[in-house]
């Protein structure tokens, strides 16, 4: 697919894995560099991993000198050749003072990633709010809150969106929850939903006679509130997938 922007033409190419990407790469460039349409020294080319970087410029740099290009194979080494972080890392070193930061820039390591999250997040979740996400993973099994976090904290970096634009992003998302929960239950005291279960629970069976409803449905109806009364009793969190199952109980009357 081709799309022209102005002067310039961008040309995408969809291509699976094996496919021959990097060959074709290569020859490309070394098509536009024979016809002086483009310097070597002036190649930005990223690719996902070093390995994949390396191989580009060497194959470019094979099919140049095997042309007689040494002068511009020699040049190609001043080109931006190498995976994402490390091309736009240099970009950003370079052009450091333009931007007006500091031109001591680096790619953070994933640990050290890590241990600058740790930092920002000690510094504004409260205990209040640890526990708050505490329960919501046990709400949600299968939920990490830190994982959550890391994503939103991606993506709003991805969008250049600042701190305000990101609590206002946030305020529209609980908005569009609460429309699509309806009425939500507010202000409950810890444990005060559960107690009410517990009531409903001891109403169901109170009214389940077990001698003239013997079909399989109320037994299996019988056996599980029994269990998550036991759960709630011993003090544990219901996860919000029981409290569906429990809405979708049918027994035979």
């Amino acid at each position: 697919m081709r799309q022209t922007i102005g002067q310039h033409c961008i040309q995408i190419i969809s291509a699976s894995a094996g496919s021959g990407k990097t060959y074709r790469l290569a020859e490309l460039l070394e098509e536009e560099v024979r016809a002086k349409r483009a310097r070597p020294d002036a190649i930005l080319a990223t690719t996902f991993t070093k390995k994949a970087a390396a191989e580009l410029q060497e194959r470019v740099r094979t099919r140049l000198l095997a042309a007689g290009l040494k002068t511009e194979a020699q040049q190609l080494f001043a080109s931006r050749i190498g995976t994402v972080n490390s091309v736009c890392g240099s970009l950003l070193t370079d052009f450091a003072f333009d931007l007006g930061i500091s031109p001591d820039q680096k790619v953070l390591e994933e640990k050290a990633v890590s241990g600058a999250i740790n930092r920002a997040l000690a510094r504004v979740v409260d205990k209040a709010a640890t526990q708050e996400l505490l329960a919501l993973e046990r709400r949600f099994p299968g939920t990490e809150s830190r994982k959550m976090i890391e994503t939103i904290i991606a993506k709003a970096r991805a969008n250049g969106l600042s701190g305000d634009e990101l609590l206002q992003s946030g305020e529209k998302s609980i908005a569009g929850f609460e429309e699509l929960f309806g009425n939500v239950i507010v202000d409950q005291k810890s444990g005060q939903l559960e107690k009410k279960l517990v009531c409903a629970i001891n109403t169901f069976l109170k009214n389940i006679d077990p001698e003239f409803d013997t079909t399989k449905t109320t037994r299996d109806a019988v056996t599980l509130v029994n269990k998550l009364k036991t759960r709630i009793e011993q003090q544990k969190e219901l996860p919000w997938a029981e409290w569906l199952r429990l809405a979708r109980l049918k027994n035979r009357g």
